[in-house]
């Protein structure tokens, strides 16, 4: 029986979370560990663990022919990561892509403007989201994302002393129902700050960068896109003075946050912030999709 194993990274929020929604730059993070599972034909139809409601089950609606008879079985660790981390875009990137690969036998020439048109063609009730975290998993690395014009690149670049961790805050938050009643406010102040930062960035300005996270940090707690849970943890954040520069990442700020210091205090740090579970460091930055076909007797990278 031929099985195909699809992965995709997990995703972080640096900066530009709202901002992206009106058109400015975000810039997001594909780490480790990655959301995998393994797809394969089944002799009766079985049902497949994924809500009609989301992206990824109006795609299986829309194309039944794909998974009649599919079973879709996810790692453990799958599922030990996916609040905050983009388990629902991941799920969209894998089944978009599964359709894919039944028709062309590979992903080569499948380009993200395509899959971004494909997932703003779905019904989303209530605000559209940006499409940042389904194109930056699918091309992973450090990568800046645009919509109007849609525009996506990866950033070769970081600053070689700075470290970053990226830690889970506990809470849970369903961004999708929050989607619903979401209301556009001026975002002006949030898109200076992001590009500002992709510029610190691409010239290697890590003062700039730093004032820009904490900075966009400020701007998101004063516009009431922080939950209060987060807002505490960011006053004990605070108070650890190694750390450069922090802020929350996503919708409300509520399940990912992330922290910036020197490398060479990282054992220090590190103990500080034990309160907190961490999820990926600069070191887990990761390539974005990608698949493998297997069959009983040998296993073949495409």
């Amino acid at each position: 029986m031929n099985v195909i194993e699809i992965s995709c990274p997990s995703k972080t929020f640096l900066i530009g979370e709202y901002a992206v929604l009106d058109g400015g730059p975000a810039i997001l993070l594909n780490t480790s560990p990655r959301f995998t599972c393994q797809i394969k034909k089944t002799a009766q139809p079985c049902s497949i663990d994924i809500s009609n409601k989301s992206p990824a089950g109006q795609w299986i609606k829309k194309n039944p022919q794909d998974f009649h008879c599919v079973q879709i079985e996810w790692t453990h660790s799958a599922k030990e990561i996916e609040n905050g981390l983009g388990f629902s875009s991941a799920q969209f990137n894998i089944v978009y892509a599964y359709s894919f690969i039944l028709r062309e036998g590979h992903i080569d020439h499948l380009k993200p403007q395509e899959i971004w048109r494909s997932y703003r063609s779905l019904d989303f009730d209530g605000f559209k989201p940006s499409g940042a975290d389904i194109i930056t998993q699918w091309i992973g690395g450090l990568s800046v994302f645009e919509q109007n014009p849609l525009h996506v690149e990866t950033l070769t670049s970081y600053f070689p002393d700075l470290e970053c961790l990226i830690l889970k805050t506990g809470e849970s938050f369903a961004t999708y129902k929050y989607l619903k009643n979401f209301k556009m406010t001026d975002m002006s102040d949030l898109k200076k700050i992001a590009q500002s930062a992709v510029t610190a960035i691409k010239q290697k300005k890590q003062d700039q960068f730093v004032s820009n996270i904490n900075h966009y940090r400020e701007i998101l707690i004063k516009k009431h896109y922080v939950t209060q849970k987060s807002q505490t943890i960011l006053k004990e954040i605070e108070k650890i003075k190694a750390i450069k520069a922090f802020k929350t990442c996503g919708a409300m700020g509520a399940e990912t946050l992330i922290v910036f210091y020197d490398k060479k205090q990282d054992s220090e740090v590190r103990t500080a912030l034990s309160f907190l579970d961490v999820v990926a460091d600069s070191s887990d930055l990761t390539y974005g999709l990608s698949f493998s076909k297997r069959t009983k007797k040998s296993e073949l990278s495409v």
